[in-house]
């Protein structure tokens, strides 16, 4: 559809211009109407001769296709407004292409998500795994700001090595502004020391995650019991040291990302992953197609870099947007038929469903409803 006439300024400014003459006019239009007799079917309503003072042809065809305005069937030259939320929407989306400096197709779109995923990672070649891993990714970056219940996803990735892990973990820390480590040290690395000194010295990375996503690689390089400190980060945000006389918390509300080429981790640091991927070995002709991929993403580098500023500045435009559930019961009780079909036995883990809702309702800024 042809809108992107409306990135005009000059446009856009009549449009607004159009608004606040329909604010101090409208009794004109509906004293003129009555006393005409002619019946009409909207609030809003305006003569054709005015109207075309404010907006040229293209405009007016523009309107009429996206079911804003139609003249009124008595009266042709009398024009109504029969979705005037939809002109704002559009004055909106205006507003936010040159704020956030986001294409108009995406913002105009009725699902967000789907025009975005095109965005993640380009330069690793989707395989059916990798093309699901990148869809929790995009979910991940919209799922800070716990409400009420926990809605910071978590991804853990895990198989042989050479298969995509690496650059996924990057793209995701470099867009999300986030953290990126290698830890081959104690579990001081992630939560801290208990001495004073210590701790002022060198600040733990979850403290320095706070609010953040942690992406971590070679977690196989990390002894298990060394993870620990990430089983209360990832469920309650925040981290307890506790010594013989003294005690230390603080916050760490941080979204994991873990690869690792093997490693068995503990049952209770698992079902804290709301994705655990398992990456297996690529056959000869996969390898020969992904190299191939790489070679094309590499003299085309602008293809990622115009991705990673697309995807940051949607979340700069959809950060203060706070989903809200609508119906409840229902939304629970599709939840419960999930859970029924997937034969899950873990609370924490059943719960994922929705805070993939929630992260997809942020994303395309709309409440969290049962056909969701």
């Amino acid at each position: 559809m042809e809108v992107e006439i409306l990135k005009d300024p000059l446009r856009l400014r009549s449009l607004k211009l159009l608004f606040e003459y329909l604010e101090n006019t409208l009794w004109y239009y509906h004293r003129l109407v009555n006393r005409l007799g002619i019946k009409v079917y909207s609030d809003v309503i305006i003569t054709e001769e005015d109207l075309m003072d404010f907006i040229d042809e293209k405009t007016y065809k523009l309107l009429n296709n996206l079911n804003i305005i139609r003249p009124n069937p008595y009266n042709p030259r009398i024009i109504e407004f029969i979705n005037i939320s939809k002109l704002f929407e559009v004055l909106g989306f205006i507003r936010d292409t040159k704020r956030y400096k986001l294409p108009l197709n995406i913002l105009k779109s009725d699902n967000q998500f789907m025009q975005l995923i095109n965005y993640v990672a380009p330069h690793v070649k989707d395989t059916p795994l990798i093309s699901e891993v990148k869809k929790i990714m995009l979910l991940q970056l919209f799922s800070n700001g716990d409400r009420g219940f926990r809605t910071r996803i978590h991804i853990g990735m895990i198989g042989a090595p050479g298969t995509g892990k690496t650059l996924l973990l990057e793209w995701q820390s470099d867009v999300s502004g986030g953290l990126l480590i290698s830890l081959r040290s104690t579990s001081a690395g992630l939560s801290g020391s208990l001495d004073p000194m210590s701790f002022m010295k060198s600040p733990p990375v979850l403290m320095m995650a706070d609010g953040k996503v942690l992406c971590i690689d070679e977690a196989d390089k990390i002894r298990q019991d060394d993870l620990d400190p990430l089983l209360l980060a990832m469920e309650e945000g925040r981290v307890v040291l506790v010594g013989a006389s003294m005690k230390t918390e603080y916050p760490a509300k941080v979204r994991i990302m873990l690869a690792s080429n093997r490693k068995t981790f503990k049952p209770e640091l698992i079902d804290r992953f709301d994705l655990f991927a398992i990456f297996r070995r690529y056959t000869k002709s996969e390898v020969k197609e992904i190299v191939g991929h790489l070679v094309d993403m590499s003299e085309n580098p602008e293809v990622i870099d115009k991705g990673k500023k697309l995807i940051k500045n949607y979340m700069n435009m959809a950060e203060k947007f706070i989903p809200k559930i609508v119906n409840k019961n229902e939304v629970s009780k599709i939840i419960s038929d999930i859970v029924e079909e997937t034969k899950s036995d873990s609370v924490r883990g059943s719960l994922r469903w929705l805070r993939f809702a929630y992260a997809y309702a942020r994303i395309n800024r709309k409440n969290i409803t049962p056909d969701l």
